[in-house]
């Protein structure tokens, strides 16, 4: 899978988690840096990083919170909107190459979340 999506992102300059980002701020639009890392499953440590790459290639802001300036609001610009748009549909093209039927893909998907959920249950302890 990860050379399906380097092949289909290798054109916008983009790595996986960066596309991921851009991906997840086009259908939730802005949000702060914490339910930003949480919706991708990972730190803020992680996300920080990604964040600053993508605003220096000019694909998104960072700004301060106006009410609280501990929060930091992420959003896309015109440019980080229009490649996310280009890139929409790498998820269908992605499925496509991966062979399997829509019920497999169904299952798969299945039992991600449930694997998904039993890790989070682990760390929760």
């Amino acid at each position: 899978m990860d050379a399906i999506y380097r092949a289909l992102l290798a054109g916008s300059g983009l790595t996986y988690p960066q596309y991921t980002v851009l991906s997840v701020l086009r259908q939730d639009g802005p949000a702060p840096v914490m339910a930003l890392a949480r919706r991708l499953g990972l730190s803020s440590n992680t996300v920080s990083p990604l964040l600053k790459r993508l605003e220096a290639q000019g694909l998104l802001t960072r700004d301060r919170g106006a009410q609280d300036e501990r929060t930091v609001l992420v959003a896309l610009t015109a440019a980080g909107r229009g490649l996310a748009e280009e890139l929409a549909d790498v998820p269908t093209r992605v499925t496509a190459a991966s062979g399997l039927t829509e019920g497999e893909q169904d299952d798969l998907v299945g039992r991600l979340h449930e694997l998904a959920g039993a890790l989070q249950a682990g760390t929760d302890r």
